[in-house]
């Protein structure tokens, strides 16, 4: 062979090297466990801000004391349960997934982690259909459209290799229980409606790679300031605590049947008990510094909860010292201490193993044939 083709052999065979590393080198740092998030309000970091109508959390006094007091979109006066975790995990805080759908970057964003979750979002589409939030089943499948948007671009290894080692949040199916507060309903049947919806949508996140979720459970719905106010005599509403509660054991139980039909038991996840935590809080509550545990810090009527925390309202000064931001939020401070009982909590309150535990578990998938075969999922 003359000189001049091995030359040209062997700079072709460097250019192919070259490309080879920078290409791994970059899907390297893409594809670094991430953090997929869907829900509701306790989770949403500003996805209602893209909505054209409907509620927000974007303007004072939300977000007085998360960075520089600027008003994000999260439910609260500062960080709020995904910002913990984030912190725990040591992951990327993902950015609200409506900031970047569509774009030219949009798998790159992807790739990072993103949030889907939506303040009022429900499990049924109907749940506060007015306000013009995401619903989860919605948010579901702009996950899978972006899922699939990444395979054709990375392929199906990597794409599946990145969500199965990345942390599927998932905080639903409060709003769907409070909007009946004052309807009749039979509870068990209401519960077995919700989970018979959630169900498939769970086997959804699955199908495309999820492996370690993290399952928020309802908290004591019934207590909350605008539940109170609904009351006549300010005590708690004792049908919403026995929904949330019925819920909770289902929803527990909807997370054992997956794990058992996954394939070669490779769901892992840990449930908390938000219900439970909630409780053990509350039963510490002087030692832990909350000295208001009924009324909202800030909002209007009974318990600062019958009318939500509007634009310019002053909102109490010792927000450390309460349990509630608004009619239906939780403050900074009490979000920190249950976020950190589903952390590293005991089976009490997160079972069968703790997000900490989760963090740690190796996880092997199995990945789909052929694009063709995702897209009919």
């Amino acid at each position: 062979m003359a000189s001049s083709q091995v030359c040209h052999v062997l700079v072709l065979y460097l250019n192919l090297v070259m490309c080879f590393l920078l290409c791994s080198c970059a899907i390297g740092r893409e594809l670094k466990p991430a953090m997929y998030l869907f829900g509701a309000s306790f989770l949403d970091i500003g996805n209602n801000n893209y909505l054209t109508s409907g509620v927000k959390a974007n303007y004072y006094p939300y977000g007085i004391d998360y960075i520089d007091g600027e008003p994000t979109g999260r439910w609260g006066n500062g960080k709020n349960s995904m910002d913990f975790l984030v912190e725990m995990l040591g992951v990327t805080s993902p950015q609200p997934s409506l900031s970047f759908n569509g774009t030219s970057d949009m798998v790159e964003e992807f790739l990072k982690g993103a949030n889907f979750a939506s303040g009022g979002a429900g499990i049924l589409d109907t749940t506060y259909l007015d306000v013009y939030c995401i619903p989860f089943g919605q948010q579901v499948e702009l996950f899978k459209e972006m899922v699939i948007a990444s395979i054709e671009q990375i392929g199906f290894v990597q794409t599946y290799e990145h969500i199965s080692n990345s942390f599927i949040v998932i905080s639903i199916g409060g709003n769907d229980i409070t909007i009946v507060a004052d309807i009749p309903i039979n509870p068990e049947r209401y519960v077995a409606l919700l989970i018979s919806k959630l169900q498939p949508r769970l086997k959804d996140i699955y199908n495309f790679g999820g492996r370690k979720f993290v399952t928020i459970s309802a908290g004591v719905l019934g207590c909350t300031p605008i539940s109170r106010g609904k009351t006549e005599t300010g005590e708690c509403h004792e049908q919403l605590n026995v929904i949330a509660k019925l819920y909770n054991k289902e929803l527990a139980s909807l997370m054992q049947v997956l794990q058992s039909q996954s394939s070669n038991g490779d769901l892992h996840y840990s449930f908390f008990d938000l219900y439970a935590g909630f409780e053990k809080l509350y039963d510490n509550r002087e030692s832990l510094g909350f000295t208001e545990v009924l009324v909202a810090c800030c909002g209007a009527g009974n318990f600062n909860g019958s009318v939500r925390c509007t634009p310019g309202t002053v909102p109490c000064s010792n927000r450390t010292d309460h349990i509630y931001w608004d009619n239906a939020h939780y403050t900074e401070a009490f979000t920190s201490l249950w976020m950190e009982l589903a952390f590293q909590g005991s089976a009490a309150y997160v079972h069968p193993i703790n997000v900490k535990q989760l963090s740690e578990l190796p996880i092997s998938y199995l990945h789909p044939v052929n694009v063709e075969q995702v897209k009919d999922l």
